[in-house]
């Protein structure tokens, strides 16, 4: 029987937030997760697929059951004896398989593979050695060198056995007593390829995908791509952003940095220059945390996030304070509402009662316009939040603002816009286990003061920026899944206060 091995039993403590509740081969890459991109790539070549979790990972085997592969089997690890990715291996390796291919859970190779048989394994060269189980032609392995020989290569993941009998033998005779060293793969391996000669297969750092630390993680996964119509360059100290399909939103964005209220400047970068006949701007480059990086990865911890929430509740205080007479705002939100979901006559004509009842329907405020966590930073030394790519209009409401940050907080906008979803429908479900408690933080302190009315209104268009948004990303119909979803349960959560 020719058997594959995927060793899934780690905590991913190394990815914070996500690592504390999810296993890091159930998190996906552009919608789908990892284990199950390793599963379908290599399942039309083995007889049986072996993916082991511990009671660390028992959402691992509960995927492995949703998933309902005949093929594919759930090996349990115990806690006792020595752990480490070697041990979770060899849980699986009976000595009976004809022939056994490892798959690391946390990386994808997106190189083709013609032969799974031999012994060999899939190599490439690293700048640096530090984090890497390093190889020659000789199979010499050196376990994170600070330096080594230019002919040594860092071993990437995929190991071919073509004889388990003598890996279960090896495994046998090395002393499993002392708990508290992980069991690595270089102590398989060394002995192991004293009996065979192993063949390195050197794929392009390229094709190699790392999910392992937060870092690689968050450079995988890119959140903060681009919109198709604009061009970021970066300098040391600046950026500069760029727009030829839509110069005048480039121009409105820099035309409401540079007109802000002088309460508001201490909230916005620098602005170097605006540049009318490129469609350009310059502006500071911000070195302190995104908050979209701080909630989905890094740190939820309320007590984190409260001077975060009082300079955002200062920032709409002002905003709340400028008010002027006008009309136009509310009216150009249910029409541009009702024009990208012209389905939800019913729904506009309650969001246009509620803005009536709130007694705002006259009413604008200074406001940002797209406040949302992808769009602000935070500098914990100085203790002081910025935002960044303003609507360009300079008046709206307060409110909205505050339903772009709902969106973000308890709608989870953030989390579906990155992508951490798993986009099968029959297994729904966004990543943001986790996050219950610094919700409440949030509506606690942001909707305290607000009135009855005040809090369905701000329900009400947060559901309307889900609906709304959907046309924006057609080219992405998973994301709107999700976005629908959204809608409907703010909605909900308006009609029933």
């Amino acid at each position: 029987m020719k058997v594959a091995i995927i060793p899934a039993a780690g905590k991913g403590s190394r990815l914070y937030e996500l690592g504390k509740n999810y296993p890091k081969t159930l998190l996906p890459y552009d919608g789908i997760p990892i284990l199950e991109r390793i599963i379908f790539k290599i399942l039309p070549v083995f007889d049986e697929i072996r993916v082991v979790f511990s009671s660390n990972t028992p959402l691992v085997n509960e995927y492995i059951k949703n998933l309902n592969e005949r093929k594919v089997k759930p090996i349990l690890v115990p806690d006792e004896g020595r752990q480490g990715p070697a041990r979770s291996f060899m849980q699986a390796v009976t000595g009976e398989e004809e022939s056994l291919f490892l798959h690391l859970s946390d990386s994808l190779l997106n190189y083709s593979i013609e032969d799974y048989s031999g012994n060999w394994v899939s190599v490439m060269k690293v700048s640096d050695p530090s984090r890497w189980c390093m190889i020659n032609k000789d199979a010499t392995l050196i376990e994170k060198p600070t330096k080594c020989p230019s002919d040594f290569y860092a071993l990437t993941g995929n190991y071919s056995f073509n004889n388990p009998k003598i890996l279960k033998e090896i495994h046998s005779k090395i002393d499993h007593s002392d708990e508290g060293i992980e069991y690595q793969f270089s102590e398989l391996l060394e002995p192991y390829f004293g009996y065979f000669k192993v063949k390195l297969k050197e794929h392009k750092p390229s094709d190699f995908l790392d999910f392992g630390t937060i870092e690689q993680f968050l450079k995988n996964n890119k959140s903060d791509e681009c919109r198709s119509f604009n061009k970021i360059k970066y300098t040391k100290n600046s950026v500069i952003k760029i727009s030829k399909s839509e110069p005048n939103k480039i121009i409105n964005e820099a035309t409401w940095f540079k007109y802000v209220p002088k309460e508001i400047q201490s909230f916005i970068p620098r602005i170097y220059s605006i540049n009318p006949y490129e469609s350009s701007y310059e502006m500071e480059r911000l070195k302190s945390i995104k908050l979209r990086d701080l909630f989905i990865h890094i740190d939820r911890d309320p007590q984190t996030w409260s001077p975060i929430i009082g300079e955002i509740k200062s920032f709409l205080e002002i905003c709340r304070n400028s008010k002027i007479a006008s009309s136009s705002f509310w009216n150009q939100l249910i029409d541009k509402t009702l024009l990208r979901r012209p389905d939800l006559n019913i729904f506009v004509t309650e969001l246009s009662d509620l803005v009536h009842l709130c007694k705002v329907d006259c009413e604008s405020t200074f406001y940002h316009g797209d406040l949302h966590l992808n769009n602000m930073f935070f500098d914990f030394p100085r203790g002081k939040l910025m935002v960044i790519d303003p609507r360009g209009e300079l008046y709206g409401h307060w409110l909205y603002d505050l339903a772009k940050l709902t969106h973000s907080f308890i709608g989870k906008f953030d989390f579906i816009d990155a992508k951490l979803f798993n986009n099968k429908l029959t297994n729904a479900k966004v990543y943001s286990a986790g996050t219950e408690e610094l919700e409440r933080y949030f509506a606690k302190e942001m909707y305290s003061k607000l009135t009855k009315n005040e809090v369905k209104l701000v329900y009400k268009i947060t559901a309307s920026l889900f609906a709304s948004m959907q046309p924006l990303h057609k080219d992405y119909p998973d994301k709107n899944y999700y976005f629908e979803e959204k809608f409907h349960i703010f909605d909900k959560l308006a009609k029933n206060i």
